[in-house]
């Protein structure tokens, strides 16, 4: 992957934290986004959300950087 002129590989796949159920105001706990998440996004019982990256080599990333999938 790359984004602007770095290269990434990835790693790994990541679930989606739980700290999206917490309501900043309240503190009350829930259940969504994760249960909707887990509907559309659910590999081996987990809410995969995203991946890891590892920088290939050192670079700078800009907001409207154009992302490559290779």
């Amino acid at each position: 992957m790359t984004i602007g002129a770095t290269r990434y590989r990835v790693a790994g796949e990541c679930g989606r934290c739980v700290l999206t159920t917490i309501d900043p105001s309240s503190h009350a706990r829930g259940k969504e986004p994760l249960r909707t998440l887990a509907r559309h996004r659910n590999i081996d019982g987990k809410a995969r959300f995203g991946v890891y990256l590892v920088p290939l080599h050192t670079g700078v990333i800009h907001i409207g950087d154009t992302v490559t999938i290779d």
